[in-house]
């Protein structure tokens, strides 16, 4: 049985023997991470209730995209959730939303989801598209005006 690269998840094979374990293992380690992800937004969010701050901007894309070209935003506050919206799109796309401590983010466009990495600061996040994505994907078109809101602390 091979295993994923990133988080070890059990990949059935055909040639393997059907046995439900190998799905209730992974689904055991997904529940593991997600209670851990819960646990520490929970926790930041403990904090923010009490000196809760928001900032909002904005920023003109430049066109670059991927792991070598990341966006990033730089606030006054420790951001915790971060939502880009592209306000100009005649396509009412959804915002990104990026919540800290997660690494990575989708953003969800004409019914495909792109993955999103993200790389959080003690006051920036920065992210990136990878695979098939684009500049459009990454929240980066050139010369379009993208708009942001903060929470954090």
């Amino acid at each position: 049985m091979q295993q994923t690269d990133k988080y070890q998840f059990k990949l059935i094979e055909g040639t393997d023997a059907f046995s439900p374990q190998p799905l209730n293992d992974n689904m055991e380690q997904v529940e593991q991470a997600l209670t851990e992800l819960e646990s520490s937004l929970l926790g930041n969010l403990g904090t923010i209730g009490q000196n809760l701050r928001v900032e909002t901007g904005s920023y003109v894309g430049t066109g670059g995209y991927g792991e070598s070209q990341p966006n990033t935003l730089t606030f006054q506050l420790h951001p915790v959730v971060v939502m880009v919206a592209l306000t100009t799109a005649a396509t009412g796309a959804p915002p990104m939303v990026l919540m800290r401590p997660a690494p990575s983010a989708s953003c969800q466009l004409g019914g495909v989801a792109y993955g999103v990495f993200l790389t959080w600061g003690g006051h920036s996040v920065q992210w990136y598209v990878s695979g098939d994505g684009n500049a459009y994907h990454q929240g980066n078109s050139g010369g379009i005006t993208y708009h942001y809101i903060a929470l954090g602390y």
